[in-house]
């Protein structure tokens, strides 16, 4: 709900409302019907019997009816017509104020230069819209190793990152981690297709398939799974799962 707030103006003026209320009414209710009271006392200095005496109280309960209404009038009126007077001059000041105010100029599209017509371009690939800051470090990760590409691979690690492929390597430090890279066994870079992302806290699980050639002939094919253990949006631990697929 949107909440509604007066100005320093519209306090005052309630302020002020109010005051008059109870002043004017206080004076409404005392001077409304004078008259009637006067014609009591005119009344009272012709009785002649007890019944002209009550005829008189008559007349001036009737005459003193009206008093409330006056009062009233007195407290609520000049109020009422001072705050339409107030506001119908604001009113108008701003229609003529208005009427007599230049039109913005509006520039053509043919007016501009041709670059404040030209998009900029976005920063963000549309694909990365959504993902998060480690699923996009491990992207980065992968396609770096499919190019061979060190400078980026180390970029994506923390100072003490750790490797980890059991059975075969543990290595500690982007020192260590930068020899291990490219290996001496296979030539070129490798065939990496990373079918499936999974990220739950600071852990990415990335699935799929390599395929790399041997060195002494051949092809490797496997599958695998890498568990990288996030640290500001940088590897921090991986941990890969590799199996080769013999083919017959």
């Amino acid at each position: 709900m949107r909440s509604f707030r007066l100005n320093g103006w519209q306090r005052i003026g309630i302020v002020l409302y109010v005051v008059w209320m109870i002043v004017g009414g206080s004076w409404g209710w005392r001077h409304a019907n004078d008259k009637a009271d006067a014609n009591f006392k005119l009344c009272l200095t012709q009785i002649q019997t007890a019944s002209d005496v009550q005829a008189c109280r008559e007349a001036r309960t009737k005459a003193i009816v009206p008093r409330g209404v006056g009062a009233a009038a007195a407290a609520l009126a000049p109020v009422t017509l001072f705050w339409l007077i107030i506001y119908g001059l604001i009113f108008v000041a701003r229609r003529i104020r208005r009427a007599f105010s230049p039109e913005p100029s509006l520039v053509g599209a043919a007016e501009l230069p041709p670059t404040a017509l030209k998009a900029e371009p976005v920063s963000v690939a549309a694909e990365d819209i959504g993902k998060s800051p480690n699923k996009r470090t491990v992207e980065k990760y992968m396609d770096a190793f499919r190019r061979s590409d060190h400078q980026q691979v180390l970029s994506c690690l923390t100072d003490d990152v750790e490797w980890l492929i059991p059975g075969l390597i543990h290595v500690k430090g982007k020192e260590a981690f930068d020899r291990e890279i490219e290996n001496e066994a296979f030539v070129g870079s490798p065939d990496i297709t990373v079918m499936r992302l999974t990220e739950e806290g600071d852990v990415v699980v990335a699935e799929g398939s390599v395929r790399a050639a041997r060195r002494a002939g051949g092809t490797l094919n496997a599958v695998f799974c890498d568990v990288f253990q996030m640290q500001d949006a940088k590897i921090r631990r991986l941990i890969s799962y590799l199996m080769e697929i013999k083919r017959a």
